[in-house]
């Protein structure tokens, strides 16, 4: 949210969000809850391999599809 004030305040507004770049899926889809539990878990002993840093530790992650509908909500409020 703090990012899409600053956009904002930039006069930028476009914001272009990778939720399933590299090895990772980081975007809660109800129907397929293993591709979520799979694909935002990396690390030593995960699905995932990680590929990008964070070798040593296990890193994971998703947004969930209310935290979703709330950034991009905020994001229009803002004409981003």
């Amino acid at each position: 949210m703090r990012l899409l004030d600053i956009l904002a305040w930039g006069r930028m507004n476009v914001f272009q969000w990778h939720l399933t770049d590299d090895e990772g899926w980081r975007l809660e889809i109800k129907a397929y809850p293993e591709l979520t539990v799979g694909g935002a878990r990396r690390g030593p002993g995960c699905q995932q391999v990680p590929q990008l840093g964070f070798a040593a530790e296990v890193y994971e992650g998703a947004y969930s599809q209310d935290e979703v509908r709330e950034i991009v909500a905020h994001a229009t409020s803002l004409n981003i």
